[in-house]
């Protein structure tokens, strides 16, 4: 957890449980785990930063005090194992308490640069609350070792039909896994047949059992699944569904099914890789959502920044070399 802010009358921490909204800004940590908040704001004409607020679940802090003068300020929450929905919207920050004003040149100032989430009052609100829950989830975590329990959302990729004597198997992605349950291998079969009706990308959070863990596939005896909303990131990766060809080269194409993408090259099928829309890849961390695509084979990940994406055209940077590579979509 982060230092908590004790500095000036106008930034006392005050923690709370959950009731009426007071004037003010008020954040207040709805998650299973203990949070970390900072928030930014316009002060005199410039923009300025302020942490940390330390949340315990059920927790409030009023972050601004008084009515409200503006109607935008920016929020930033970090916990571990779980992942914020930051937007586009650059402070400075440090470890330590802080008040930092100004929002350029972080890092020459001695300060961390992070992406915050522009928080709406309305028009003319004097105090307004946020529930944190409504811009985090829980990051997706990847199995270590047979026998455990596993449980966290997942996203569907698909069903096998069995052909003569094999069994069915259906699949889906987890925390930069691919899982994998065999009908009647221990799955009860009105849980199979449920696995077995989800399209590609389906939302779904679930609960099995691990029999085999080796690389980056499992094997799972499933216990539970469910719907659930999908996430920011899991819109994207819908909305990377289908055939895109490269801009500039019509022999180089890729397929996007559920979490799966297949490269060929002039008709010769090459590498599939899985992907993923996180806060984090690699060594990219808090600058917005970035897609990683890792090697099926190696475990090689590549990480590109989303520049476009719309229903014919989609731009990725790549990185660290900031290279554009650009596609359109195809038939």
């Amino acid at each position: 957890m982060k230092a908590t802010a004790y500095v000036s009358a106008l930034m006392l921490l005050a923690l709370q449980a959950p009731g009426p909204a007071r004037a003010g800004l008020q954040v207040c940590n709805d998650t299973k785990a203990n949070q970390s908040v900072a928030v930014g704001y316009e002060a005199d004409g410039k923009l300025v930063s302020q942490g940390w607020w330390n949340l315990a679940p059920t927790q409030c802090a009023e972050t601004i005090e008084g009515d409200l003068t503006h109607r935008y300020y920016y929020l930033l929450s970090e916990s571990k194992g779980w992942e914020f929905a930051a937007e586009d919207f650059r402070f400075c920050t440090m470890e330590k308490a802080f008040v930092i004003p100004g929002s350029d040149e972080c890092a020459a100032r001695g300060f961390q640069s992070a992406m915050f989430r522009q928080i709406d009052t309305g028009a003319s609100a004097g105090s307004h609350r946020v529930a944190l829950s409504e811009m985090m989830h829980q990051a997706e975590t990847r199995p270590e070792v047979a026998g455990e329990s596993y449980h966290g959302d997942a996203r569907i990729q698909g069903c096998s039909q069995p052909v003569e004597d094999s069994q069915a198997i259906c699949s889906f992605h987890a925390g930069g896994t691919k899982f994998l349950v065999v009908a009647g291998a221990g799955t009860p079969g009105f849980l199979f047949k449920r696995l077995h009706e989800k399209a590609p990308g389906a939302s779904v959070t679930v609960r099995g059992r691990l029999t085999e863990v080796s690389g980056l596939g499992a094997h799972m005896v499933l216990t539970g699944l469910s719907g659930r909303e999908p996430t920011e990131a899991d819109i994207i990766l819908n909305r990377m569904q289908g055939t895109w060809f490269a801009h500039d080269d019509a022999n180089a194409r890729f397929d996007v099914v559920g979490s799966e993408r297949t490269s060929t090259f002039g008709g010769r099928p090459g590498q599939t890789e899985y992907l993923a829309i996180g806060q984090t890849c690699g060594q990219n961390a808090n600058a917005g959502l970035y897609l990683s695509a890792t090697d099926a084979e190696t475990g090689e990940e590549q990480c590109y920044k989303v520049e476009v994406l719309d229903a014919q055209k989609m731009t990725l940077i790549y990185l660290p070399d900031g290279n554009f590579l650009e596609f359109r979509r195809g038939d």
